[in-house]
């Protein structure tokens, strides 16, 4: 048996500084999941992480949603994974719009004959520009998708970003 939850909740606008708002606050939490981080890397050209950091309309996109995740996140036993997510704007109305997780995977949590062992940390991200709005990018649109890790178990450690779906001016 395993479990794989996320979990996210958009907030009223929280102003925090310089025109940065707090808009929603999520996470994950993975008993008997690990993380696949060759699986996010080949995942993020074709927007993998639209569904693992706060997905549009997750009820009607539900079965590519889970699909997406079995990879990302594959049944690995005794593993347990656990991250944070937060979804930031910035601008009135909004123009920028960040969406960040930190994701902590450990092996043998869960049972097993070895000993516990930080696997891998992984920041997960996603960068949206747009103008006029960010959710309405008729001029502009610029969407960053980025993931960052520590990977204990091979001694390696990455960051990664790519540009996809953007344009200029309608082009």
């Amino acid at each position: 048996m395993s479990l794989l939850l996320l979990i996210y909740a958009d907030l009223p606008r929280i102003h925090i500084a310089f025109g940065f708002f707090f808009e929603g606050i999520g996470g994950v939490l993975g008993l008997h999941h690990g993380a696949d981080i060759n699986a996010l890397q080949t995942g993020i050209p074709s927007g993998a992480l639209d569904d693992v950091l706060f997905p549009n309309n997750p009820i009607a996109n539900a079965p590519r949603i889970i699909n997406n995740l079995k990879v990302i996140f594959p049944i690995r036993p005794n593993a347990f994974l656990i991250g944070p997510m937060f979804r930031l704007t910035w601008g009135t109305p909004a123009i920028g719009d960040i969406k960040l997780g930190l994701i902590i995977t450990i092996d043998n949590a869960l049972g097993g004959d070895e000993p516990l062992e930080l696997t891998s940390i992984l920041l997960l991200g996603q960068l949206r520009i747009g103008l006029p709005e960010a959710n309405k990018d008729e001029v502009a649109r610029i969407i960053c998708d980025f993931f960052g890790y520590l990977d204990f178990v091979n001694k390696r450690f990455g960051f990664y970003a790519r540009l996809r779906d953007s344009r200029l001016a309608g082009g």
